[in-house]
């Protein structure tokens, strides 16, 4: 077999399996189309039917909720009529009760007329508030309409009333009332009558749900009771019935509810149809289409269906050559994509391992650098212990050192709990007049023993009373202090400004300056390094200035949180000016503060009883010496339980404060606290109980304050804070 032949057997059966799969996919296109034809029908016919069902359901409520209210209303008007006979009975013996006295009755009441009839059902005076002798039920035919009712049974009944509505032929109704005669044994019927075109206008019908229906969209749509069409979107259907249309009685016949069926009179023609039926109430709806109708989108699907085949075949020829080259082209990149992943994560994990050995290069630099200081001190201290003057000096380093040693260390800790996320602040009301003289006042110490000059300006506030935060405006405010402090020139200045500088009806913003005359810093460090934690433009500022580089992290960290910003404007060599914008909720119902009034006179610690429940020997050691230098008295106990079981023990007031530290064994300090407020005595809920505890964050604080504690002391404790808080709360 030559090449040639066998290139033409190839393209045979290349042509062939194309003309099969073709086939296939014209088949399976057929097939599906039809099906998803016949799905949308269903599902058409079914919302339609089911919209239908309801509207007609809820007419067929509203109607009968009318028809209760119209019968309602002439059992009102028969019972008030039969009294009012009564009554007139009563009040005239010569009353006589004819045709004229029951028209004179009429015009009190909303009635179309009245009859007085004898038990066994005879009329024995009439009258209509129209006055015509053909009112329907004024004719002779009216016995036998009432002999076909259960009416005449009420005048054996007195306390029944019968209520009841005949329809007429010409599509009018009648709404009949009977209740017994009080006045003599007989039937009093009124009723009222509702002509036809009052019917036709105003009462809710199943044509007018239909009508919007086209049946070129929807398909027939039909409404029956029994087998009498009431209503279609097909005008010349309506006053027929089911069985003159094939295709409604195939429907009936075979029909089940809500399932679409194919109905047929023949093999073609405009009796083959599907169609849905589903029953209400009372009533019936019917929804069918033609065939033709039902599948007019399968011609389309399958022309486009032979299109795109075509051009797929045609695409397919075009792109056979390209897919190895694709393939060759997709490992390669995928081959790249992975080394680059690679490398990525290399980096990362040498940058992390680098970041890790970094950050413990620096701390134990940091901290092992005060740590040298305290043990340097005490060594001179012990070998020059009759040099005070030294003595002293070395006391003021190793104090110097331990306040760095704790800075760093609540640095680092306020570091880890932003990044962790779980420092949130507070949401507590508070005065920012006061917090801005504390702030000041603690300013003012900062600076005073440098040459530093400091200058406070405030503009007045127009809203003080503030919900917010107001222990990290406090360290904010403080950090930047201490920054423009540290990194002061001899004889520098510091400028600190407050303003309030927006509000509306729930916030006021303020805006926090603070401005020195210190080293500065560059442009690009301002932009790229500021805020990064451990970064200070010069190397030697570690030593130089024991900083820690976390500070600046931690300001933006907290504005951040309190949804506010910080901007920085500083020039090398120059000075640096910081401007802190932050948002508060203002106070509209301040409460009055005990803590506002100033604190108490120090003389009142003298001979104050202070209960103090602390765990630490050397803790309850330096506790007692601060407690008795002030002039009080010690009450130990080495537990919760020993706290609570002490103050209960002591007499009401013996106890002026209660120090209580939090991590205790056998019961810890919060739990203590919350049995000490809930004791039956006078002075559990008043005593002032302090934390004095090493847990330090705001969380902490808040965990006290929701225990019971009045305040939250921070270790490691120094005399003169601990006779504040005493001060402030006895």
């Amino acid at each position: 077999m030559t090449e040639e032949w066998k290139k033409i057997i190839i393209r045979y059966h290349y042509i062939v399996v194309c003309i099969l799969m073709g086939l296939l996919v014209l088949g399976g296109v057929f097939v599906g189309s039809i099906q998803t034809d016949l799905n949308t029908a269903e599902k058409h016919f079914s919302d339609t039917i089911s919209y239908i069902k309801e509207q007609c359901t809820g007419y067929d409520n509203l109607n009968l909720a009318s028809e209760t209210k119209s019968l309602m209303r002439v059992m009102e008007n028969v019972q008030h009529l039969c009294s009012d006979i009564e009554r007139e009975r009563e009040l005239d013996d010569s009353f006589v009760l004819d045709d004229a006295a029951v028209a004179q009755y009429l015009r009190s009441y909303t009635i179309t007329g009245a009859l007085l009839l004898t038990p066994e059902g005879k009329v024995e005076c009439s009258a209509s508030t129209d006055g015509l002798t053909d009112d329907p039920l004024t004719t002779d035919e009216l016995p036998q309409t009432l002999s076909r009712t259960t009416l005449l049974n009420v005048a054996d009944h007195p306390q029944q009333v019968y209520a009841g509505r005949v329809e007429l032929e010409d599509g009018s109704y009648v709404d009949i009332a009977a209740c017994a005669r009080t006045d003599k044994r007989g039937v009093l019927v009124v009723y009222y009558h509702t002509t036809e075109e009052y019917v036709r206008n105003y009462n809710l019908s199943y044509q007018n749900i239909v009508q919007g229906y086209s049946p070129q969209v929807d398909g027939t749509i039909v409404v029956t009771r029994g087998d009498q069409i009431v209503a279609s979107n097909d005008a010349s259907l309506l006053g027929t019935s089911v069985d003159d249309m094939p295709v409604l009685a195939g429907l009936k016949t075979n029909g089940t509810d809500g399932k679409m069926l194919h109905v047929h009179t023949g093999w073609t023609g405009p009796g083959c149809a599907y169609g849905v039926i589903e029953r209400g109430r009372n009533f019936y709806v019917y929804a069918f289409r033609p065939e033709a109708e039902v599948f007019d989108s399968t011609p389309r699907n399958m022309l486009f269906a032979v299109f795109v085949y075509a051009v797929i075949l045609f695409l397919v020829q075009m792109l056979r050559w390209k897919t190895a080259q694709r393939y060759r082209e997709q490992q390669l990149r995928r081959e790249q994509e992975y080394q680059k992943q690679l490398k990525a994560e290399a980096l990362k994990a040498e940058a992390a391992n680098i970041a890790k050995t970094e950050f413990l290069q620096r701390m134990s630099h940091d901290i092992r650098t005060p740590i040298n200081g305290v043990m340097g001190m005490l060594e001179i201290i012990k070998k020059n212990r009759e040099d005070h003057e030294r003595v002293d000096d070395c006391l003021e380093k190793i104090h110097v050192s331990s306040e760095h040693l704790l800075s760093l260390i609540n640095d680092v800790l306020d570091m880890s709990k932003l990044e962790s996320g779980h420092m949130e602040p507070e949401h507590v009301p508070f005065d920012l007049d006061d917090l801005m003289k504390n702030v000041r006042a603690l300013n003012e110490a900062q600076v005073a023993k440098t040459s530093i000059v400091y200058t406070y300006g405030k503009i007045s506030f127009a809203h003080a009373k503030l919900i917010g935060s107001p222990l990290h405006l406090r360290q904010i405010l403080l950090n930047l202090f201490s920054n423009a402090t540290k990194y002061n020139k001899e004889n520098g200045t510091i400028e600190t400004y407050a303003e309030e500088i927006a509000c509306d009806e729930n916030t006021a913003t303020f805006r926090f300056t603070i401005r020195d005359t210190g080293i500065g810093m560059s442009e690009d460090f301002v932009n790229n390094e500021l805020f990064e934690p451990f970064t200070q433009e010069k190397q030697d500022a570690r030593t130089q200035y024991q900083g820690t580089g976390l500070g600046m992290s931690i300001v933006k960290e907290l504005i951040e949180k309190m949804n506010g910003t910080i901007t920085v404007e500083s020039v090398l060599g120059e000075g640096s000016a910081f401007t802190v914008t932050l948002p508060f909720e203002i106070d509209k119902h301040p409460s009055a503060q005990a803590a506002a009034n100033g604190a108490a006179d120090e003389t009142a610690l003298h001979g104050l009883k202070v209960l103090l429940a602390e765990d630490n020997e050397l803790n309850m050691e330096i506790a007692e010496f601060f407690l008795e230098d002030m002039g009080a008295e010690t009450m130990q106990a080495w537990n919760g339980k020993e706290a609570v079981e002490a103050f209960q023990n002591s007499a009401p007031g013996e106890i002026g404060v209660i120090l209580m530290d939090i991590m205790m064994p056998v019961m810890d300090g919060l739990e203590a606290v919350q049995r000490i407020r809930a004791l039956d005595r006078p002075d559990a809920k008043t005593v002032p109980i302090i934390a004095m505890t090493a847990n330090a964050f705001s969380e902490d604080v808040e965990r006290s304050r929701k225990a019971g504690m009045t305040e939250h002391l921070s270790k490691p404790l120094n005399a003169e804070t601990l006779k504040k808080a005493i001060l402030r709360n006895i």
